[in-house]
């Protein structure tokens, strides 16, 4: 099944800001994940694959 993505755009910002900031919000996602994973044990349930973000 393939999502869109979907965001609401604030007053008064520009498409371009949005899709900073919806960028900027997605790697604070994958870094807070990153961490996560870090303070696991070695292999406990850890999957990791490669995420592809296309525009």
């Amino acid at each position: 099944m393939r999502r869109g993505v979907a965001w609401r755009q604030h007053p008064g910002a520009t498409l371009e800001e949005a899709r900073a900031n919806l960028e900027e919000a997605v790697r604070m996602v994958l870094e807070a994940n990153r961490a996560l994973t870090q303070e696991e044990p070695h292999g406990a349930g850890v999957i990791r694959e490669t995420l592809r973000l296309r525009a």
